[in-house]
């Protein structure tokens, strides 16, 4: 057999090639009709009628080069699976390889040309929506960056889709493309395999086995089958690859994304592949079941990574700077690296790729004030930015918290024998408004960065008014209008700090 992942090396070439070639200039296309929409938008109407005959020369130019190459990878693959088989099993009838193969091209020409046409339809009428409400915006007074940006994310994130006719699921066309290339290679070489088995008399199959399959398809990998349903041989009973398997069918085994095939197999003479997957369990400390999990949760990670990326390009193609989208593009590399890392899974950088744009954009490196306004932000809307009463009530006069402080603040005096505050600083005001004052202040201020580069969870806020008094080691009070407030898990308070 070719050796694993050869199918897979040939669909993602085709999807780099042609294919992304041709996504690329029915995106700058879209985005150049885009940017005269908004400068002009008196030519909104006309652009409207030229968008789509537009992007119909495009596919109508680059279209068929695409399907060429999938032809022609489609036939390399198969030409490479015919010469394993050759080799193990010896020649096959004359012809039939040649006729399995034309059909498997035929087919996968069909599918790419198909998804093209839809490709380039969709995103015409998506332009449409999206450079209506970016002209509408224009006319109304908005900035010509911020309608240009929201524009180009819209098609960014939606403008190279297709839907499956089986399940009615968008999906982006890469990975169309890519699981149409490789089930179609599985499923041809699968007839090539049981036609030469017929002309060999072989009736037993078995399927080949990898740690990290999805659970489906674990419980009937590396497994023997009878070829064409069950059978007896030697006194064994073998279900029949089919039922057992789903072969044949879009979920089942050299289905939509199926990484498994099938062999030959010999009674007494075959070895099973062992499915415990013990030397990998041990390395990775991850049963098979929680290794699919983590691939699983890989590539959700790079498509988050993926649509940065393409944002980014093509706003950057329209000469836009795509700021947040590259901060947030390198928060979500971060995101794969620390996951990679903690999995030990290895990067695939394919995979992180924008599709269908001109260059690869770079992150926006976050700075650790950035990075810590930004944990600020989340804790906020996670709702754990909230006062901590009880922790407030110690900086508030008059309250039960307070004075437990301040005689914990004499009691450690007596004990240790030296200089210690005679009270903690304080505010003026009301508990009420005291928790009042520092929720609102909650994200306001400047966080407070360690040496290490790392938040320290406090952050420095100037209120702009008087709201209490520092109170220092020799009793002096002075007053003050800023405030450091400290985050932990039980919420925050504030403390009155010297004015710088």
């Amino acid at each position: 057999m070719a050796k694993p992942g050869f199918f897979e090396y040939v669909a993602d070439r085709l999807v780099s090639g042609a294919e992304s070639e041709l996504a690329a200039r029915l995106t700058s296309e879209a985005l150049r009709m885009l940017a005269e929409g908004v400068a002009e938008p008196d030519r909104y109407a006309v652009l409207a009628r030229l968008c789509p005959q537009a992007l119909s020369a495009v596919l109508a130019e680059a279209g068929p080069s695409v399907e060429r190459e999938a032809s022609a990878a489609l036939a390399e693959a198969l030409a490479a699976e015919e010469e394993a088989l050759d080799a193990e099993m010896g020649a096959g009838r004359p012809g039939v390889a040649a006729e399995i193969s034309a059909g498997a091209k035929a087919g996968v020409e069909q599918i790419i040309r198909r998804q093209n046409v839809a490709m380039a339809d969709d995103l015409a009428r998506l332009w449409y929506r999206v450079a209506g409400k970016a002209v509408a915006r224009t006319l109304q007074g908005d900035s010509r960056r911020a309608v240009m940006e929201d524009a180009v994310r819209a098609l960014a994130d939606k403008g190279l889709e297709t839907v499956d006719y089986a399940s009615r699921r968008r999906t982006s066309v890469d990975a169309a493309t890519r699981r149409h290339m490789v089930t179609q290679a599985s499923q041809a070489r699968a007839r090539l395999l049981v036609q030469r088995c017929d002309e060999h008399g072989v009736a037993l199959v078995f399927t080949s086995a990898h740690y990290g399959a999805r659970p489906s398809h674990a419980a009937w990998q590396g497994k023997a089958y009878g070829l064409h349903g069950p059978v007896t041989v030697g006194g064994v009973r073998y279900p029949g690859l089919a039922e057992a398997t789903g072969y044949g069918g879009v979920a089942g085994l050299c289905g939509a994304n199926c990484r498994h095939t099938f062999h030959p197999y010999s009674p007494g003479g075959t070895r099973l592949p062992d499915t415990r997957f013990e030397a990998e369990e041990d390395a990775f400390g991850q049963t098979s079941d929680e290794r699919y999990a983590a691939l699983q949760r890989q590539r959700e990670l790079e498509r988050r990574v993926r649509k940065y990326k393409r944002r980014v390009a093509m706003g950057q193609e329209s000469g836009l700077d795509m700021a947040a989208d590259r901060a947030r593009l390198g928060r979500a590399q971060a995101e794969v690296r620390a996951w990679c890392k903690a999995n030990g899974l290895p990067r695939r950088y394919d995979l992180e790729r924008a599709y269908g744009v001109r260059e690869q954009p770079r992150a926006l490196r976050e700075t650790p004030e950035q990075r810590a306004k930004r944990q600020i932000a989340e804790l906020k809307a996670a709702g754990k930015a909230h006062v901590h009463e009880a922790a407030q009530n110690k900086h508030v006069p008059g309250t039960k918290e307070f004075e437990d402080k301040r005689r914990s603040l004499e009691a450690k005096a007596m004990k240790t024998g030296a200089a210690a505050y005679p009270s903690q600083s304080y505010f003026t005001g009301t508990p009420e408004e005291v928790c009042r004052m520092v929720e609102r202040a909650v994200g306001t201020g400047e966080p407070l960065i360690g040496r290490d580069g790392r938040w320290t969870g406090r952050e420095l806020v100037d209120i702009g008014r008087g709201i209490g008094f520092v109170v220092d080691v020799d009793g002096t009070e002075t007053p003050t209008g800023s405030i450091t407030i400290h985050y932990s898990k039980r919420g925050v308070h504030g403390v009155p700090r010297r004015a710088e």
